[in-house]
């Protein structure tokens, strides 16, 4: 969800090349040490972002509505329902670690049934409405993408179309399927899940525009690249993995002396 052409087709490029990069593992890596199944995984995730990318670089092609915008509209609103849970679950179902319980893999079955109950929602969606358009200056179909939620730099386009993830239990349902069903899938999960939650609450504190959605389009990927290629996953579930032996053999010492 980028904020204007140029933004968008260089979101789409990193998307892809970044993805490309960890897929191929076509940077020096330290097998014994950096998790090749997760760099996959991302690189899944980075892919079906892209997705989104290309669907928002059609719109900004078109900014007064004449058809490409509402071409773009629609690949956008697939992108969200389909295209981004199907890559994440794909990436998942090949490279991520199994969570089984009762013999289940339980983020396969977690993931079916979200994925169904988001689909159902977004079939209520009304299609056919129109809307006033502040920058067109007339009514117009929900399917033409011309206004912007805010002013200058990060800003993103106001999908009319998106009623779904316009309500909390639709945007909490597209980061449940694209974002944290492959957090718990990877080895690092616990880092992964920490910088996840810290965006959002960091997010939703400061009103900073480079922390806009519309421009972590730009640097999330990047971000995501360089953090495996340095190992801090790694790095971090290390350190977090051997505080917490170190803790169970201190409570360990304390219970059998007392």
């Amino acid at each position: 969800m980028c904020y204007s052409e140029g933004a968008s087709i260089a979101a789409f490029m990193i998307d892809i090349l970044i993805g490309t990069l960890l897929y191929l593992q076509l940077v020096p890596v330290t097998k014994k040490k950096r998790s090749i199944q997760d760099d996959k995984l991302l690189s899944y995730v980075l892919f079906g972002l892209a997705s989104m990318q290309l669907g928002e670089f059609i719109i900004h092609t078109d900014p007064t509505c004449t058809g490409a915008n509402q071409a773009g509209s629609h690949f956008a609103f697939y992108s969200l329902l389909f295209i981004q849970p199907i890559f994440s679950y794909t990436g998942i179902l090949l490279h991520g670690i199994k969570r089984t319980f009762y013999g289940f893999n339980i983020v396969f079955v977690v993931w079916n049934i979200s994925l169904i109950t988001y689909a159902l929602n977004a079939s209520y969606i009304s299609v056919d409405d129109d809307f006033y358009s502040e920058t067109l200056g007339k009514n117009v179909s929900k399917w033409c993408t011309t206004d912007f939620e805010c002013e200058g730099f990060g800003c993103p386009l106001k999908w009319n179309w998106d009623d779904l993830n316009q309500s909390w239990f639709g945007y909490i349902m597209y980061f449940f399927l694209v974002i944290f069903l492959p957090i718990v899938s990877v080895n690092a999960w616990e880092f992964w899940l920490v910088v996840f939650t810290l965006f959002l609450i960091v997010q939703t504190a400061t009103n900073a525009a480079i922390l806009r959605v519309g421009a972590a389009c730009l640097w999330g990927p990047i971000l995501v690249g360089l953090m495996q290629y340095f190992m801090i996953p790694y790095y971090f579930k290390t350190w977090i993995r051997s505080n917490s032996r170190s803790t169970r053999r201190n409570y360990e010492t304390v219970g059998n002396t007392s």
